[in-house]
């Protein structure tokens, strides 16, 4: 139940980010895209893992772990480097501990996308791992 919870609010943040960039909020920059178009890849891979459906192919599902993980990393990292940047500019926007909560925020919601990204990758759903942990119990 979980799992599914998440895969639905990673559609829910999805659908927000989309009428946020469409509706002209913020500025439309090149990160920005391609940031939306691979978490929307995110979103359907954790959708498909949620809800027990493999699709893809064992060699596009290495690609689409590869491709996710190097995606994250490069995420937090500037979210990282926006923070630092913030911190040694006159005029800070967050405090020290609002900064902390929003990355231990963003570290949980990250674990959880990429190990369903991995597990995904693998072949395994949510309905194949439950039913492993069942048959290795007996």
């Amino acid at each position: 139940m979980g799992w599914k919870f998440f895969a639905c609010l990673n559609v829910l943040a999805g659908a927000c980010e989309l009428a946020l960039l469409v509706g002209g909020v913020g500025e439309v920059t090149t990160w920005r895209v391609m940031n939306d178009i691979l978490s929307v890849l995110a979103t359907v891979v954790i959708v498909l893992y949620a809800f027990g459906t493999v699709y893809f192919s064992p060699g596009l599902r290495k690609g689409i772990v590869v491709l996710l993980t190097l995606f994250v990393v490069v995420e937090l990292a500037d979210v990282l480097w926006t923070l630092y940047r913030s911190y040694t500019s006159a005029d800070a926007e967050l405090t020290p501990a609002g900064a902390w909560i929003f990355l231990a925020i963003l570290g949980v919601i990250n674990y959880f996308t990429m190990l369903a990204i991995r597990r995904y990758g693998r072949g395994e759903t949510l309905r194949t791992s439950q039913y492993k942990k069942v048959v290795s119990a007996v």
